[in-house]
């Protein structure tokens, strides 16, 4: 059985790639962004992984931005760019690279973050089927 941690650290790995991280004024984590940050960052994040032979389990893509200070707006060209980096990998991901693993976007949009009143996030459910040859 695939642990959570084992799915977040291969999602880690496939989106921790330049069409990303170009875009990023900050880093990519894993679960949580740091209470502190400021910057554009990409947090991978998930619900409880299903157990199974095939295992399922919902994993987010939120993107952060600080809002424009001026209108305290969301910085809606940047989320969409993000988006659009994130949504191309996630089509053109090759189920071959040594465990089968598929994901399909359930969902897409920019939320208010309820946290930090001054920032807004890109969203990007997945729904991520794994399979466990252990």
């Amino acid at each position: 059985m695939k642990t959570e941690s084992d799915v977040l650290c291969i999602l880690y790995d496939y989106f921790d790639h330049v069409t990303v991280t170009s875009l990023l004024d900050g880093a990519i984590y894993r679960k949580k962004r740091p209470s502190n940050s400021n910057k554009n960052d990409l947090v991978i994040s998930c619900l409880s992984i299903l157990s199974g032979d095939t295992q399922r389990i919902i994993v987010f893509l939120n993107t952060f931005a600080q809002n424009f200070p001026e209108n305290g707006m969301p910085q809606e060209e940047f989320l969409d760019s993000i988006a659009k980096a994130l949504i191309k990998l996630v089509n053109d991901y090759e189920k071959t690279k040594g465990e089968f693993l598929s994901m399909e976007i359930i969902d897409q949009g920019i939320v208010n973050d309820n946290e930090r009143k001054n920032t807004s996030y890109c969203s990007i459910r997945l729904e991520c089927y794994i399979e466990d040859y252990a």
